[in-house]
C-alpha cells in the first residue's frame, strides 16, 4: 500500500474540512439574512430607521453567501428602495432601485418583480421631477404588467395608470392626467368590495382634476415639480 506525505495528508484534510465549512458558513449568513427579513416585515412603515439598518445588513450577508445576480438579492435591494421612498429620501431610492432593476432585467426580465421594479424607479424619478425619464420607465413597467398574467395584476396595472397621472399632472398635462386615472378607475372596476378603497381614491382625484382644469385650482399631487413653459 502507497503511503502518501504526513503535508499531503494533511492538505487534503483542509480542504475537506473547507468544503464543508464553505457551504455551512454560507448557509449560516443566509439563514440570519432571512431573520433580518422577517424582523424588518415585522415592522414595515414604523421604525423605517431599524429597517433600513436590517436591510443592509441582510443584503450584505446575501451578497456574501449568494452569486452575484441572485433574484434574492435583487429582493433585498426592492426592499430598500421602498423603505427610503417611504422615509422620502429620494436619492437612496433611485439607487437601491437603479441596482434592483438591472438585476431583475438580467434576472428574470418578463417578470412581475422586472414591472415593479421599473414602477418603483419611475415614481422615485417622478418625485425627484425627472419626468420624460418617469413617464418612459412607467410605460414599460405598464406595457410588461398587461403582457403579464397573474393574480392581482389588475391592482398593479391600475398602480401604473395612476402613476402615469401624476406624471402627466406635474408636466401641465391635464388633460393626459385625467384620462390616466380614468384608466386607473376603469381598470379597478370589476375587483367588487377589494377594490372599494382603491377606486374610491381614483374618484376623488378624478374630481380634484376636473376642478384644476376648469378653474386653475391647486396641485391634486404636491410635489413641487416646476411646470414647463409652453
Amino acid at each position: 500500500m502507497r503511503a502518501f506525505p504526513r503535508a499531503l495528508i494533511g492538505a487534503l484534510g483542509l480542504g475537506l474540512m473547507m468544503t464543508v465549512v464553505m457551504p455551512a458558513a454560507a448557509a449560516d449568513r443566509l439563514a440570519e439574512a432571512d431573520r433580518l427579513i422577517r424582523d424588518a416585515d415585522a415592522i414595515w412603515g414604523q421604525d423605517m430607521v431599524r429597517i433600513d439598518t436590517l436591510l443592509r445588513h441582510a443584503l450584505t450577508l446575501r451578497e456574501q453567501a449568494l452569486p452575484p445576480g441572485d433574484t434574492n438579492i435583487a429582493d433585498t435591494l426592492g426592499m430598500l428602495g421602498r423603505n427610503a421612498f417611504n422615509q422620502g429620501q429620494m436619492p437612496d431610492a433611485d439607487r437601491w432601485f437603479r441596482r434592483q432593476l438591472a438585476l431583475e432585467e438580467q434576472a428574470r426580465p418578463f417578470s412581475l418583480e422586472t414591472a415593479r421594479a421599473l414602477g418603483d424607479l419611475g415614481a422615485t424619478m417622478r418625485e425627484e421631477c425627472q419626468l420624460p425619464q418617469a413617464e418612459q420607465l412607467v410605460r414599460r413597467s405598464l406595457a410588461l404588467r398587461q403582457a403579464l398574467s397573474a393574480d392581482g395584476i389588475v391592482w398593479w396595472r391600475a398602480g401604473s395608470h395612476d402613476n402615469l397621472s401624476k406624471i402627466h399632472e406635474l408636466m401641465g398635462r391635464l388633460d393626459d392626467a385625467i384620462a390616466d386615472t380614468i384608466n386607473a378607475a376603469d381598470v379597478m372596476r370589476d375587483t367588487g368590495t377589494a377594490g372599494d378603497m382603491r377606486r374610491r381614491q381614483y374618484t376623488e382625484r378624478l374630481i380634484c382634476l376636473r376642478h384644476r382644469l376648469e378653474s386653475g385650482a391647486p396641485p391634486c399631487w404636491p410635489t413641487p415639480c416646476p411646470v414647463p413653459i409652453s
